[in-house]
């Protein structure tokens, strides 16, 4: 399971629904085209307003690929510039050899294995997940995220790792 959400949605969101409308487009629409590329995984939840958003995959190595991917393109996404250049948690950042590092909104990623406890149909006859694994990739990504980083269990990250070490 994968949870994703803006970092600062709430307050840069604020007085600017245009702006998270612009935002939502453009992000779902990675969303989705990532999940084109990396498959076995089902959008189940957006929360336009919050930014937020949940992804279910059949592997924890699919959900990891996928997390890498969306981090790597929203950066080179046509994102309204202009607008965000007053916004500072929206700025374009360089590192010191002038390599772009962030560009658009940072996104912050939580990942979990596991087994749901339940999956129920939501209001629009999406499955909607319960159960500690699930509350586990939110928490993830509440508490151990920050902008332009994906957290999860280091022995997940190992297993991933090694399985793409063997090629």
């Amino acid at each position: 399971m994968v949870f994703l959400v803006v970092e600062g949605a709430k307050v840069f969101g604020k007085g600017r629904r245009t702006l998270v409308k612009e935002v939502h487009a453009a992000l779902s629409q990675l969303l989705v085209e990532a999940l084109r590329h990396v498959r076995g995984g089902y959008l189940c939840r957006m929360q336009e307003g919050d930014l937020k958003y949940m992804v279910a995959f059949g592997s924890a190595r699919s959900a990891l690929e996928w997390c890498l991917l969306v981090q790597e393109a929203a950066l080179y996404l046509n994102w309204p510039d202009k607008s965000f250049a007053r916004i500072p948690q929206l700025r374009s950042e360089y590192d010191a050899e002038g390599q772009l590092v962030f560009r658009g909104p940072r996104l912050k990623m939580g990942v979990c294995k596991g087994v749901p406890r339940t999956i129920i149909p939501d209001h629009l006859g999406r499955a909607d997940y319960h159960g500690s694994s699930i509350n586990q990739a939110a928490r993830y990504m509440d508490a151990g995220a920050h902008g332009g980083q994906i957290a999860c269990e280091a022995e997940l990250a190992a297993a991933v790792f090694s399985h793409w070490a063997q090629g």
